[in-house]
């Protein structure tokens, strides 16, 4: 049997989805097979029987395959099975840990995740590949270009602690590892390409990077139609041939080792954005007013509103700062164009762009900002960004003693109104002096430390939580050097706050006692302690009902319907500039995304009404749970399963903070709120009727 009639023949194909998912190579190696005669056909787009029959069996796949204990037919069948379009959450599970394990030596795996964008529900399977790919390739010395550009360099310098890539084109440039694997084009070392660049004999000599820039305008070499396929040329690059290399370098004249082809204009008779950037970033711009100032003027205009361009332009007023910093022929140019532009309009977004801007524009950018919006701007965005990215900010406003106060005081505002981050807090205590005094709040600590986060913003929250364990001078502080009520807050925090394993939880009461011995009695405080299990999955039938409808929803309605508008946008022509269809690609995205968790949450959780449940002196879900505060005010929950959260009618799930605290709590016992302070478990009852009606979806 031919692997093309494996790929459709739906009788055979399904006992060879568990065998793989077992860990039998042959059926492993037959499936990848299997789906290299698709022609890279994206799973939406095979016939209806076949694809069912791969939804069906790539879902048993996700669902038991072993992630952790992998074989190299295994890995090659996950990496296989993403390409295709298929996308489930365990799939992504067993994605980030064949990652793990493949680029084991990288130093921040989990910085790696994130920029591969594995744990990204925006963030397409294939397009992970993709990324997965041109990290692979990525290495010291290894060519790359940037086709919007027509600019050529090679990797210098990796910093997987920072995760930024150090590139050398005609100038050195800072890239954040995500900008690297979704904007570069990597050469694969020992391609063809390659050897054409490094000067191979078969190729009349050295390749010049110019040369090369000058190949990509003359269309001799393919560049990608959109971003999110750059990476296609990257392991097989579609390369002229010999004979036409050779024709091509006879018909342009080299000039002191570059490349013309009719010339290069001038960097303010640009055309658009990227040509504008590209040849900014070779023509570096004189400080004198440019003949083409109107020109240069009408095309930021046209780009600021775009959400597409808006790092692209941030680049542009980077460079244009960079050159002519103090001129007013600049400032005009930023005031006239900053009321329009997105990327000062979002603060979001302005620190989406900081956070991947090179290090090397990025004080510029701030100086743009500045003149743009203002420095209050500045300082206010600032805490809500990576703190590596601080200090040039720091820099600019301390500069004048009328904005040196902004950044502490934004960064008060934060904590004030408890929106601080990891990277704020951890700022106030390098700062040190008075700003620091406000770290001395357990809980404030604790709450913000707990705070998912993700990507650039994960080092300062290992760092802080460093300070915590380990850091006597901070921990003195966090207990206002011996304060009683300060120490018995860390203490609370400690013993009930869902942030620290059972280990680190006695390792820093040790530390509070050896600092402070009068504080024995407080971390020996015998209390009783609840009986916790693990508790089985559950939710209320009414919530389990609502999902389910969703996922039907999805599967039948909007999933065809997605379809049809991507079809529909197709049509339209142009797919670099059909807005129909990125929208319309997104969604399919969501969609999918969507789709694999709902179907992973419905298999793993139960649907129930709570009958079954026996009320007694101890918390559990099902029942109603009667909290006196420490104010004298009571106040009556319902706990019940891990969808079920109205705050409104005061119905928890057992998953969230408060339902933590109070599973297994007995009758009597004092539990920690989670917004501070504490209560007593003052009574424990079934759920009244409206509650049950509720519950069964009878309301």
């Amino acid at each position: 049997m031919t692997t093309d009639t494996l790929w459709r023949n739906t009788e055979t194909l399904p006992s060879l989805f568990p065998a793989a998912a077992k860990g039998d190579a042959k059926a492993a190696r037959s499936l990848v097979q299997a789906l290299a005669e698709t022609g890279g056909q994206a799973l939406a787009e095979w016939p209806r029987a076949v694809r069912t029959c791969w939804q069906e069996g790539l879902t048993l796949l996700a669902e038991t395959i072993d992630r952790h204990h992998l074989g190299a037919e295994q890995s090659e069948l996950v990496l296989a099975v993403a390409e295709t379009g298929f996308d489930h959450i365990l799939l992504r599970d067993t994605l980030a840990t064949l990652a793990r394990k493949t680029f084991a030596k990288y130093a921040d795996p989990a910085g790696l995740i994130a920029a591969l964008g594995i744990y990204d529900a925006g963030t397409p399977l294939a397009t992970v590949c993709r990324r997965w790919n041109v990290f692979a390739a990525l290495d010291k010395g290894t060519f790359c270009c940037e086709p919007g550009r027509g600019v050529v360099g090679t990797v210098s310098e990796i910093d997987a602690i920072i995760n930024e890539v150090i590139v050398q084109f005609g100038h050195v440039a800072e890239m954040t590892l995500p900008l690297v694997l979704t904007n570069l084009v990597l050469v694969k070392p020992g391609s063809d390409l390659d050897l054409l660049l490094h000067g191979a004999d078969s190729w009349d000599g050295r390749l010049t990077p110019e040369e090369f820039a000058g190949m990509l305008d003359a269309g001799l070499v393919s560049a990608c139609e959109r971003p999110e396929n750059m990476a296609e040329m990257l392991l097989v690059p579609r390369l002229l041939s010999a004979e036409q290399y050779r024709a091509w370098k006879g018909q342009v004249k080299v000039v002191s080792g570059k490349a013309e082809s009719g010339g290069e204009r001038s960097w303010d008779e640009a055309r658009g954005l990227d040509e504008l950037v590209g040849l900014m970033s070779r023509q570096k711009p004189g400080s004198a007013r440019p003949a083409g100032f109107d020109n240069v003027r009408e095309i930021l205009l046209a780009a600021a509103p775009r959400l597409d361009q808006a790092a692209t332009f941030a680049e542009a007023f980077a460079r244009l700062v960079d050159a002519a910093s103090g001129q007013e022929w600049v400032k005009e140019l930023v005031q006239s164009v900053g009321g329009v532009a997105v990327a000062w309009q979002d603060s979001e977004l302005f620190v989406n762009i900081c956070d991947r801007m090179s290090g090397r524009l990025l004080p510029d950018w701030y100086r743009a900002t500045i003149i743009a919006c203002s420095p209050r701007y500045l300082a206010r965005v600032c805490p809500a960004m990576p703190l590596r990215i601080w200090t040039h900010a720091e820099r600019l406003l301390a500069e004048d003693l009328g904005t040196s106060h902004l950044l502490l005081e934004a960064v008060t505002h934060t904590v004030e109104t408890g929106n601080a981050s990891a990277d704020s807090l951890l700022w106030l205590w390098r700062t040190g002096g008075q700003p620091a005094r406000l770290l001395a709040s357990a809980t404030l600590l604790f709450r913000t430390l707990a705070k998912p986060i993700r990507g650039s913003y994960l080092k300062a929250n290992r760092d802080l939580r460093k300070l915590l364990m380990e850091s006597e001078k901070f921990q003195r502080l966090i207990m206002k050097d011996g304060d009683p009520e300060a120490i018995a807050s860390l203490v609370r925090c400690i013993k009930h706050l869902p942030l620290l394993d059972s280990g680190e939880r006695q390792s820093l009461l040790v530390r509070i006692v050896r600092i402070f011995p009068e504080a024995m009695s407080q971390v020996e405080e015998r209390r009783h302690a609840p009986a916790r299990r693990e508790l089985d999955k559950l939710t209320s039938v009414r919530t389990f009902e609502q999902r389910r409808r969703e996922l039907e929803e999805i599967i039948n309605v909007k999933i065809p319907a997605n379809s049809r508008a991507i079809g529909h946008a197709r049509e339209l022509g142009d797919l670099r500039e059909n807005a129909e269809f990125k929208a319309a690609k997104d969604e399919q995205a969501y969609l999918s995304a969507r789709r694999g968790e709902l179907e992973r949450d419905l298999h793993e959780i139960k649907a129930t009404t709570f009958d079954h449940i026996v009320v007694g002196d101890v918390v559990q879900p099902g029942c109603a749970v009667e909290l006196k505060l420490a104010s004298g005010d009571t106040r009556t929950y319902y706990l019940l399963g891990l969808w079920d959260s109205v705050p409104e009618k005061r119905i928890l799930s057992y998953e969230t903070p408060l339902g933590q605290a109070m599973v297994g709590a007995s009758l009597g016992d004092e539990i920690t709120m989670p917004v501070g302070g504490d209560a007593v478990v003052a009574g424990i009852s079934e759920l009244p009727d409206d509650i049950k009606k509720w519950v069964r979806g009878e309301e």
